[in-house]
């Protein structure tokens, strides 16, 4: 448990990498989910290995939109437009799922 959130917390602190930073940071993105990989198959119970698979999903599918990004700028090719638009929409879209799971919407808000 204690070692789940202290990758939860260090990966919400990588969000904020890849908001300022983007596929530069595509290494410690899969470094965190290969954490996550770990703690799943060494997890204590069902619970805590469901738990730390939902984590490594989401963080596979960032590492894998921002992998995807970075392939495209550095191509012999440059993108078109569209294609950059996609791919920083495919990278915000993951980085709001991924934010989901760990910051749930009614984290932190007050009831109305």
């Amino acid at each position: 448990s204690g070692r789940l959130d202290d990758l939860s917390r260090r990966s919400l602190l990588a969000l904020d990498d890849v908001v300022a930073q983007g596929s530069l940071v595509t290494g410690e993105v899969q470094t965190l989910a290969n954490e996550a990989r770990s703690l799943e198959s060494s997890a204590p119970d069902d619970q805590s290995s469901a738990a730390a698979a939902a984590l490594r999903v989401r963080l596979d599918d960032l590492a894998t939109a921002l992998e995807a990004d970075r392939k495209l700028k550095l191509g012999s090719t440059p993108p078109s437009e569209e294609q950059l638009a996609y791919s920083t929409a495919l990278v915000h879209h993951e980085l709001e799922q991924l934010q989901d799971l760990l910051r749930p919407p009614d984290a932190g808000q007050p009831p109305q």
